[in-house]
C-alpha cells in the first residue's frame, strides 16, 4: 500500500485510480470513514484528469451516485463521454443510455444507438441486450455489408423484433451480386446460409459460396473455408486443406486465421509441428486483437510452456485479453494481484476484481470470495458474506460450496438460513480438528 501511495503521489495515473478504488472499498466494505469517501473521489479525479479511461468512467459513476461529491448528472455525462471516446465500453453504454432518455445530455436517439452499438461491438453483454431488444431496421445496421451480416447473426440469436424481413432483404441483395461474381456478396451470402438465419443450415451451399469468394482472394472467406475443412462442415474434414486456407488468409493479415493456424502448428495438425511458427502467429493474432491468442500467450508465459516462464509477460497478455472481453483472463489477473506475480502484490485490488467478477456471476470468483470471508483471509471474517457468495457458487453446482448447505439440510437445518449453515459447518470442522488432535 505504501508503494501504491508513493506512485500515486508521484503522478502515476493508474496508481491514483487504484488508490481511489482502495479508499472506496474501505468506505463501502470495511467500515471506512467519510475521509475515505473524499479520498476516493480525489484520487479518481486526479487519474481522470490525466486521461485514465477507467477513472473517467468511475468518476462519472461517482457524480451519478453522489459519492464523494454532490450529484451532478451533467458532469457525470461529461466524464462518461471522455471515457467513451477513449473506447471504454462501459462508459459507451452508459453514455448511450443517457442519450436515449436525455439524462445529463439532450435526448438524441441516433447518438444513443451509436454509443450503445460501439459498446456492444466490444462484447459488453448489457449493451448488446439494449441493442438487441429494439425494432430492427436496415438503416439501424452498419453500412458495411459484412458488418451488417455479423450483426444480423447476433440479433437472430437474441430474437430481435422484425428481423426476418431485414434478413430477407439482405439475402436478395447478396444473391444478385454473388451470381455476378462479387466476392464480398459471395462471402456474405455464405455467412447467412451457414448460420441458417432463415432456413435450416446448408453447410455445403455455404462452403460453395465461401470457396468462390476465397478463390478471388477474399480473406474472410478463406478463413471461413479453413474452418469448414477443419470441422468437416459442408466438406470432408481435411486438416491439410484447412491449414492451406488458413495460411492464405493469415498471409493477408487475417488475425483469426493467424490464431487458428498457430493452433495447428503448436499441435502439428495438418502441418509439421513448429512451436516457433506457432508463437509467431499467436503474437500476430494477439496484436490483431484476437482475445484467445492474447489469453493463450498469457497462459504460455505463466506456465513457462515453450518459452521461459515470465509472470510479467503473462500479466501483460492476460490484461490485453481481459480488456478484449476474454472471460477467463480477469480471474488470472485477480490471482496475480493477490499473489504478487507479474505485478506488485495488491490484495485490495485483487478482492475488488474478484468481487466484480462474482457480481457478474463468475462461479469461481463467488467460491473464492465465499471461502475468503469464511476463513477471514485478506478480508474480515464474515459469515453473512461467506454465506452469500458460497450460496451463489453452490447454486451453480460448485461441489465444495454445495457440501455446506447439503450437509446442513440433511441434519435438519432450515434450508433458508444460509448463515446458520456456514456457522454450523465451521463448528463441525473445528470439532473434527479437535478430535483428530
Amino acid at each position: 500500500m505504501e508503494e501504491l501511495k508513493r506512485s500515486a503521489e508521484a503522478g502515476d495515473a493508474d496508481a491514483q485510480y487504484r488508490l481511489g478504488i482502495w479508499h472506496e472499498y474501505r468506505y463501502r466494505e470495511a467500515d471506512g470513514t467519510e475521509e475515505d469517501e473524499r479520498q476516493a473521489f480525489r484520487w479518481c479525479m486526479k487519474a481522470a484528469e490525466q486521461g485514465h479511461a477507467e477513472a473517467q468512467d468511475h468518476l462519472g459513476l461517482m457524480y451519478d451516485e453522489g459519492f464523494g461529491v454532490h450529484y451532478d448528472g451533467i458532469k457525470a455525462a461529461e466524464w462518461y463521454k471522455k471515457a467513451a471516446e477513449q473506447g471504454n465500453m462501459y462508459a459507451q453504454h452508459e453514455l448511450g443510455r443517457r442519450y436515449a432518455v436525455g439524462e445529463g445530455v439532450l435526448q438524441d436517439h441516433a447518438k444513443a444507438a451509436r454509443w450503445i452499438r460501439k459498446s456492444a461491438e466490444q462484447g459488453n453483454k448489457a449493451a448488446q441486450m439494449d441493442f438487441y431488444y429494439t425494432h430492427v431496421d436496415v438503416k439501424d445496421l452498419p453500412k458495411n455489408d459484412t458488418e451488417a451480416v455479423r450483426w444480423l447473426d447476433t440479433l437472430y440469436q437474441q430474437e430481435a423484433l422484425n428481423l426476418y424481413s431485414v434478413i430477407d432483404s439482405y439475402m436478395r441483395k447478396f444473391e444478385r451480386s454473388a451470381e455476378k461474381g462479387d466476392a464480398d456478396a459471395q462471402y456474405n451470402l455464405g455467412a447467412l446460409i451457414a448460420r441458417a438465419l432463415i432456413n435450416r443450415p446448408n453447410h455445403a451451399e455455404a462452403a460453395k459460396w465461401f470457396r468462390k469468394a476465397a478463390e478471388q482472394g477474399h480473406t474472410d472467406a478463406q478463413f471461413r473455408l479453413g474452418n469448414m475443412y477443419e470441422e468437416g462442415l459442408g466438406v470432408p474434414q481435411d486438416y491439410n486443406e484447412a491449414a492451406k486456407w488458413y495460411r492464405l488468409a493469415a498471409d493477408q493479415g487475417n488475425a483469426d486465421a493467424q490464431y487458428d493456424l498457430g493452433r495447428m502448428y503448436i499441435h502439428g495438425t495438418g502441418v509439421t509441428k513448429d512451436v516457433e511458427e506457432a508463437l509467431r502467429l499467436y503474437r500476430a493474432a494477439a496484436a490483431g486483437g484476437v482475445a484467445d491468442a492474447q489469453y493463450d500467450l498469457g497462459y504460455i508465459y505463466e506456465r513457462g510452456v515453450h518459452v521461459p516462464q515470465d509472470d510479467a509477460e503473462a500479466f501483460k497478455w492476460y490484461r490485453m485479453a481481459a480488456d478484449n472481453g476474454d472471460a477467463v483472463a480477469p480471474m488470472c489477473i485477480a490471482f496475480m494481484y493477490i499473489e504478487g506475480r507479474g505485478v506488485p502484490k495488491d490484495v485490495t485490488e485483487a478482492i475488488r476484481r474478484f468481487r466484480a467478477l462474482a457480481e457478474q456471476g463468475n462461479v469461481m470468483a463467488c467460491s473464492f470470495l465465499g471461502w475468503r470471508y469464511y476463513y477471514g483471509e485478506d478480508v474480515p471474517q464474515d459469515d453473512a458474506e461467506a454465506a452469500k457468495w458460497l450460496r451463489l457458487a453452490a447454486d451453480a453446482d460448485d461441489t465444495f460450496a454445495g457440501l455446506i448447505f447439503n450437509t446442513y439440510r440433511e441434519n435438519g437445518g432450515d434450508p433458508g438460513n444460509d448463515v446458520d449453515a456456514v456457522r454450523q459447518y465451521r463448528e463441525r470442522s473445528e470439532q473434527n480438528s479437535e478430535n483428530d488432535t
